[in-house]
């Protein structure tokens, strides 16, 4: 059996994967929305991101439950389990070919603006850069 990460180590892993999604979409953002709205956007999703939290915890604790599959079964029944699963595989699946989008740009523009390959190459091609990237 896999050794389970304690509490310490589940909260650095999504504190990090937060953090790599943070500091490459952010600064687009900004830049899109310009530095005062992409601030008070930034702030009032915080809030509302700590009040979620806060009621999440906070019936966690008066039920004595241990996940949100279980506070979602107790709350909505036996169908919400499966919902809120998928919903969170949805998530997840979309995040990560997002950053494979995202990397595929990235790459394509540092090597046709390097001058290593031209134009006409097959590395131009955004699924060649994607299959790469998504490679071990």
């Amino acid at each position: 059996m896999a050794k389970r990460l304690n509490l310490c180590q589940a909260t650095l892993a999504v504190i990090a994967s937060t953090v790599g999604g943070g500091i490459i979409c952010i600064p687009y953002a900004m830049t899109t929305a310009g530095f005062l709205n992409g601030a008070m956007i930034n702030l009032l999703t915080i809030a509302i991101l700590m009040y979620c939290t806060h009621l999440y915890i906070r019936a966690m604790d008066m039920f004595g439950l241990r996940s949100i599959s279980e506070l979602c079964y107790m709350c909505f029944g036996r169908y919400s389990v499966y919902m809120i699963n998928g919903l969170l595989v949805f998530v997840f699946f979309g995040y990560l070919i997002m950053f494979q989008i995202l990397f595929s740009n990235l790459a394509t523009s540092v090597v046709l603006h390097s001058g290593i390959v031209s134009k006409d190459g097959l590395i131009k091609e955004k699924s060649f850069i994607a299959d790469i990237l998504s490679h071990r």
